[in-house]
């Protein structure tokens, strides 16, 4: 009687041992399963976003395309900025140093209104008048030029791609440049002197190239001469780099 009890009690614990290594078996698959289900699930949210994220930036590219490849007509109001440095023409050397001031960095800030239409060759032309307010000639040591100008300049811009045209500017205009009483302006013989004229005027000539994007931002780099009024002849130039904003649809 007591080895069938003590039979039957090996029995259910063997049971008990299997349906225990069973249980612990189901439930490690069970976990497995859960596991890869989660990195599945997170594999596929993240290609979900990433196809989101593709389809909007595809989305901006052809609206940004779009409005690049509309004609750019009409009047636009331009806002922008002048970065340049000026260099010397070599002849004929002018003595006053507000005519001819030496090498050195230019600031301006540029306002104007442009008209731009749609030529036959289907390129974009454009008419500009704008005005600088600047200085020129900055060292950093009390010595600068202010100088305004005022240009009309010609455009005429090609398709380059989808989002940018490209193309060249030619204008003309006057710049007049106030003495800057009391600092001083350092010749090119290395003396200071304090002029007395209160300004000049200088003829103005602009040759450059320029590009624009989404039709709206312009970048240009420019060369500038000033000549004189008598003899046409240049007495400065200055390499010039613009940024200008169009307003207008």
């Amino acid at each position: 009687m007591v080895k069938q009890i003590l039979l039957a009690s090996s029995l259910i614990l063997s049971f008990n041992g299997f349906a225990l290594a069973a249980t612990k078996a189901e439930q490690a698959r069970i976990d497995k399963a859960r596991a890869e289900k989660a990195r599945a699930d997170r594999a596929r949210a993240e290609r979900l976003r990433a196809e989101k994220a593709r389809a909007e930036q595809a989305a901006r590219d052809a609206a940004i395309a779009k409005e690049n490849a509309k004609p750019l007509e009409g009047f636009k109001i331009m806002l922008g900025g002048t970065l340049g440095v000026g260099i010397g023409s070599g002849a004929p050397r002018d003595a006053d140093p507000l005519n001819n001031p030496p090498s050195g960095l230019n600031l301006g800030l540029k306002t104007g209104i442009a008209y731009f239409s749609t030529a036959a060759g289907g390129s974009t032309v454009g008419l500009e008048a704008n005005s600088t307010i600047g200085v020129r000639n900055i060292d950093f040591a009390n010595a600068y030029t202010p100088q305004y100008s005022f240009n009309f300049d010609f455009l005429q811009l090609f398709q380059a791609g989808e989002y940018a045209k490209v193309g060249y500017t030619v204008g003309a205009g006057v710049t007049v440049r106030n003495s800057n009483v009391g600092n001083g302006i350092t010749t090119t013989a290395g003396t200071t002197t304090t002029n007395n004229t209160p300004y000049t005027i200088l003829p103005t000539l602009k040759v450059g190239v320029a590009a624009l994007a989404n039709n709206h931002q312009k970048f240009s780099l420019d060369w500038i001469s000033y000549l004189q009024q008598n003899s046409g002849s240049p007495y400065s130039a200055d390499i010039m780099l613009t940024y200008a904003y169009y307003f207008g649809k």
